[in-house]
């Protein structure tokens, strides 16, 4: 099941900019694990929820050294088709012609002189419409709407951690855990079961169940 959400999230991302956020905390068992946060622009009528943060894995750490921590996340990125190339410290495609963007911002500042604008997230729902007018400021606008400004999310993933793996469940697997988080923290995505029962039935061949 929590591998269906990690499907849809990544869906989710693609094509999109997006900030990774990675923190680390030790959970009950004494293990090092490294909580996976991406952060998006989305679509939604309400600026306060354009942007999104999406929790997508824990994983334990053995070595603590930077390039082996990169790869960590790399690897996980890639396994679900999820490009490095949109992360926002890497994206190529927010490079722009500085003449051009010159040129809309000029037109751009005289048409919200008599606008009241409080954010950059009620800056871009403004200008979502006219966005074809526009490409190169939006795509410097959605680069900055992803830029995190705290970890707050991954703090969360670490406190439904604890109450996950308990001092008297020490033992689960790691794997586990991270599903189990997944499926706490995630919850507003829809399962498909008949894909589960498919997949279930896929992976235990001799299961002598037939589920019907």
């Amino acid at each position: 099941m929590a591998e269906q959400i990690k499907w849809q999230i990544a869906e989710k991302i693609k094509g999109k900019a997006f900030a990774l956020m990675a923190d680390e905390s030790r959970d009950n068992g004494g293990h090092e694990q490294l909580s996976i946060v991406i952060r998006i622009v989305v679509n939604a009528n309400n600026h306060k929820h354009i942007i999104q943060e999406y929790f997508i894995s824990l994983i334990r750490l053995h070595e603590f050294d930077a390039q082996i921590l990169s790869n960590e996340i790399v690897n996980y990125l890639t396994n679900y088709g999820v490009k490095l190339d949109s992360c926002i410290a890497q994206s190529k495609h927010i490079d722009c012609d500085q003449s051009h963007l010159f040129n809309e911002i000029q037109v751009l500042k005289q048409m919200l002189e008599n606008k009241k604008l409080s954010s950059i997230a009620e800056l871009y729902q403004h200008m979502k419409p006219l966005e074809q007018a526009f490409p190169r400021i939006m795509s410097m606008v959605q680069a900055a709407l992803t830029i995190p400004v705290s970890s707050s999310t991954c703090e969360r993933v670490f406190s439904k951690m604890n109450l996950i793996k308990t001092r008297i469940r020490n033992s689960m697997a790691d794997e586990r855990l991270g599903d189990l988080c997944i499926l706490s923290i995630e919850r507003d995505y829809e399962i498909n079961f008949e894909q589960v029962i498919d997949q279930f039935s896929v992976v235990h061949k001799n299961s002598r169940i037939m589920l019907c």
